[in-house]
């Protein structure tokens, strides 16, 4: 252990994880005195790490830092290519030099990560997938919040994604940064939301291999999320109801919700590329914003959505479509059969026409308005 000032630096912590990654690269954390518990000191703790980081590149040019990550127990920063022991010391003595500067104190040491279990990276059976855009930004990376208040709505949509994700139950993982840690679950809307800001996406994933259970959830900062989870002992009813549960979890600040099957693990709502039904061409990159468009326009017609008074209002008619009303301008709606939409193959192209035809009005233009 040596130290630079108030910084403790855990050096052989670093190198033993710099071997063990063949001296390709090594995630330092900076981990504050005190904990890395209130919500705001985290922030201003990752945006101090950047500052080092970005100061320490220019000033020690055989190491590249990249963009600081939020996790579990700091701040973490990848380090990429050191080519020499001198130079990995000389880009943290640059590092610390700024955080001591910045009068911070604490512990640089190499991040502590995990990899996904098997269960969920290997397997090939479809996710059943909702994905909702909501009418909020999570977070925004450029401008941290300065007051508590500033996070609290963003703060209760992780919480209610978070407690739909952890119904799988198991081990919980938080994803951010391209790095995976274990997490408590009663922690993981504080530090998804963390992670949202410094990175501006993060992902919450519960396992539970021995039940066949798995959740997955994707956030976007701009308030795109992703909901996914597998059970291979539950039965089609259950499966029916966690979909509509997850695309409940926030109805009144619901733009748009829609489920699909995905046959791969989603990090964005471009996923649905790939998934069951086929997906109607869409204008470029359409998928990787939250556009207020999708409050009245939907990418396609799905067995189950959860829309607005301006969806249907371009909907003549849903003639057989069951329409629940959740709030005075959001209503759940499902197809005849939507079994079939839910089933490996998905609909038959003659129920996804008639759908079409249903929604023809609502489906997003070549070009947004």
């Amino acid at each position: 252990m040596t130290s630079a000032g108030r910084i403790d630096i855990d050096a052989d912590d670093i190198i033993q994880a710099l071997e063990a990654n063949g001296f390709d690269d090594v995630r330092i954390d900076f981990a504050p005195d005190g904990g890395w518990d209130d919500g705001l000191e985290r922030l201003a703790a990752v945006a101090s790490v950047r500052r080092a980081a970005e100061a320490a590149n220019a000033q020690a040019p055989g190491v590249w830092g990249e963009r600081p990550a939020a996790g579990v127990g700091g701040a973490s920063v990848r380090l990429k290519s050191p080519q020499s022991p001198d130079a990995l010391n000389s880009w943290l003595a640059a590092f610390t030099a700024v955080l001591g500067a910045e009068g911070r104190s604490g512990l640089v040491r190499a991040t502590r990560t995990v990899r996904l279990p098997g269960f969920v990276t290997g397997f090939t059976e479809p996710w059943i997938t909702v994905f909702a855009a909501y009418d909020l930004a999570i977070a925004d990376p450029a401008t941290p919040p300065t007051a508590v208040s500033e996070t609290l709505d963003a703060l209760d949509l992780c919480r209610r994604a978070v407690a739909w994700t952890a119904q799988a139950g198991g081990e919980a993982y938080l994803s951010s940064g391209g790095m995976n840690q274990l997490v408590a679950t009663d922690e993981a809307a504080a530090y998804l939301l963390t992670a949202l800001h410094a990175r501006s996406a993060a992902s919450f994933t519960c396992v539970d291999a021995q039940a066949g259970r798995a959740s997955h959830l994707h956030v976007d900062a701009d308030g795109l999320v992703v909901y996914q989870f597998h059970d291979s002992s539950a039965t089609p009813a259950e499966r029916i109801t966690r979909l509509r549960d997850a695309m409940t979890v926030d109805v009144e600040r619901t733009r748009l919700a829609f489920a699909a099957l995905s046959p791969v693990r989603a990090y964005g709502w471009d996923a649905r590329l790939k998934g069951l039904p086929p997906l109607l061409e869409q204008p470029d990159g359409v998928l990787a914003r939250n556009t207020p468009a999708w409050s009245e326009f939907v990418p396609d017609a799905h067995g189950v959505q959860l829309l607005t008074g301006r969806h249907l209002s371009r909907i003549p008619d849903l003639t057989g479509w069951t329409v629940r009303a959740l709030t005075p301008d959001r209503s759940l709606v499902e197809a005849p059969d939507l079994a079939a939409w839910l089933a490996p193959g998905g609909p038959s192209e003659a129920e996804l026409a008639q759908a079409r035809a249903a929604f023809g009005a609502a489906l997003l233009p070549g070009r947004l308005p």
